[in-house]
């Protein structure tokens, strides 16, 4: 396949078999791109302009919501995507949004995963939440200069499963960290994109990778299940994360 151009993102140059679909979604800052079988991208766009939707009610309601870098509380009776985003945030210590990519990849997912057929993949940002009957490997752009080096080898699964990632150096993304890049494992998209947010701002030079491990592991008793690390040239990785070269 060749790259999808109109997004400009060369980290989607996927190589797919011939019983994938592909198809671009955008609804405002949310910029997806999905793999499957079956045909649901008009089902698929309708569910994220739901998703957005609720955000946006959200921060209406609560603008601590979308600006607050700490935890804060939602009343309980309201469910849905932000409940979840809040629930990610209080378990990783940072604010809601730090959440939201990886929260709406995990709705697409959940939402669609009996319809797409053998496989569903959603890369939001650089986030990635999937499931697939075959094996399959993400990869690992820590410095894009470099190319693609490493990716996590990732098992049949009919669960989803999540990888998201945060860097100092590359996207739009506020990191107060300084790393190329940390990647996270979690089969919660919502707490895997909060988890590597926290984690990736407790980097601040060489010295910090081993502490960052060890929160990690920590995190592992709620669900976290593997960590990777690059800080020029230092790498770290822990849990069920089987690097390959590429």
């Amino acid at each position: 396949m060749k790259e999808y151009t109109s997004t400009q993102k060369k980290y989607r140059n996927f190589d797919i078999s011939s019983s994938s679909r592909c198809f671009h979604l955008s609804v405002e800052e949310s910029d997806l791109y999905i793999r499957c079988e079956n045909n649901i991208e008009k089902e698929m766009h309708q569910y994220l302009y739901d998703l957005r939707g609720q955000i946006k009610n959200i921060i209406l309601l609560y603008p601590d919501f979308q600006t607050s870098f700490s935890p804060i509380s939602l009343p309980k009776e309201i469910q849905g995507i932000a409940q979840e985003m809040c629930t990610a945030a209080s378990i990783a210590q940072v604010g809601p949004m730090a959440a939201v990519a990886g929260a709406i990849s995990y709705a697409l997912v959940t939402q669609f995963k009996e319809q797409a057929g053998s496989h569903l993949i959603v890369e939001n940002g650089g986030d990635l939440v999937l499931f697939s009957e075959k094996e399959q490997t993400v990869g690992l752009l820590a410095q894009p200069e470099k190319g693609l080096n490493f990716a996590i080898r990732v098992s049949p699964t009919l669960e989803p499963v999540a990888f998201c990632s945060s860097s100092g150096r590359i996207g739009h993304s506020v990191s107060f960290g300084v790393s190329d890049l940390v990647t996270v494992r979690w089969k919660n998209g919502a707490r895997a994109d909060a988890a590597v947010t926290a984690l990736a701002n407790m980097l601040k030079g060489t010295e910090d990778i081993e502490r960052v491990i060890e929160h990690a592991q920590k995190l592992s008793n709620v669900g976290l299940d593997g960590i990777f690390i690059q800080y020029k040239d230092k790498i770290a990785i822990w849990g069920d994360m089987e690097l390959v070269s590429v």
